[in-house]
């Protein structure tokens, strides 16, 4: 009696079977992974604290709690390369408390965003410029992953720089790289452009409203005439003074 168990397969090869099923499993415990890695970018970890970045270095003086600076990032030295790590956007921490001038504390308000998936490696980064009058400030600073898109983590108190939006415009308080509200300046201008405290890392995208009665009615329209991942521009039908509009922006 023939076993009916047996199955007939002419020319099965199990050994390029089973290949094949381990390499269908690696794929769906990896493919998982590298989508969640898309949705990161990578840049100086966020901290709470001095310690978490790393103690400051550097003769400092004239600090400010609450001065802005911009960092210039490289990796240490390895085999007398330091050009492994580059930064396409530069982070920024904001300065919590000083002594005598000089940072005791910062926290990130920007990590920046690194050339590739980099963690766990330590950068040298120094101070290129502040919103203050410091200088000497210098840290080790720690990669890792962030959440992206980068602006979106800025702090509040970023405002965006307006021009070519009259005499004296003013952002709201709370305007920021996502949202805001600009009331534009006097002498009838024409057009404004904002320019984002903290540029997106390719793209950006936005739209305004008025937020007055004077802009709703103005003749001719308004539309955005220009944009970039820093900056955009919008541009009024009628020259118009106090006008005030929102603003709303996305990207990547």
């Amino acid at each position: 009696m023939n076993n009916i168990f047996t199955i007939a397969t002419p020319n099965m090869n199990w050994t390029n079977i089973m290949k094949r099923l381990w390499i269908a499993l690696l794929f769906s415990a990896i493919l998982p992974t590298l989508a969640l890695a898309q949705q990161l970018g990578y840049g100086v970890q966020f901290g709470l604290s001095a310690s978490s970045l790393g103690s400051p270095t550097g003769t400092m003086a004239s600090y400010s709690a609450g001065d802005s600076i911009t960092l210039s990032c490289i990796q240490p030295s390895i085999g007398g390369s330091n050009t492994y790590v580059s930064f396409l956007t530069s982070p920024v921490v904001k300065v919590t408390t000083v002594s005598s001038g000089a940072v005791t504390a910062a926290i990130v308000t920007t990590p920046g965003q690194t050339n590739g998936i980099l963690s766990n490696i330590a950068v040298q980064c120094s101070q290129a410029s502040t919103t203050g009058s410091g200088t000497g400030y210098n840290v080790t600073a720690q990669l890792g992953p962030v959440p992206t898109p980068v602006p979106y983590l800025s702090a509040v108190a970023n405002l965006p720089t307006l021009s070519t939006c009259g005499t004296s415009p003013s952002a709201t308080a709370g305007s920021n790289s996502n949202a805001g509200q600009v009331t534009m300046g006097t002498a009838t201008p024409t057009a404004c452009t904002i320019t984002f405290a903290a540029p997106y890392p390719n793209y950006a995208y936005c739209t305004i409203a008025p937020a007055s009665s004077g802009g709703a009615a103005i003749s001719g329209g308004y539309y955005i005439s220009a944009q970039s991942k820093s900056a955009f521009t919008y541009t009024i039908g009628t020259g118009t003074s106090s006008l005030v509009f929102n603003y709303t922006c996305s990207g990547n």
